[in-house]
């Protein structure tokens, strides 16, 4: 996370290809997590450009079932 100029933290913004590798996944295989719900949802930075926020990611890895679940 970064300062702005009032001293507060400002959340660390990933782009796609961050976001599928911090997730394991492909860039398509997220957008079609995306389109299925339940996934974070960017936040539009410009006209063409889409941003996760860092920390809504890790939550979102961190509240998945343990792998050997059932």
């Amino acid at each position: 996370m970064q300062n702005d100029q009032d001293g507060e933290t400002l959340p660390t913004m990933l782009r796609v290809a961050e976001v599928a590798r911090e997730v394991g996944v492909s860039k398509d295989t997220l957008y079609r997590m995306l389109r299925a719900g339940g996934f974070p949802r960017p936040v539009k930075v410009a006209a063409n450009s889409v941003r996760w926020r860092r920390d809504e990611v890790l939550r979102w890895l961190n509240e998945l079932p343990p792998a050997n679940a059932e």
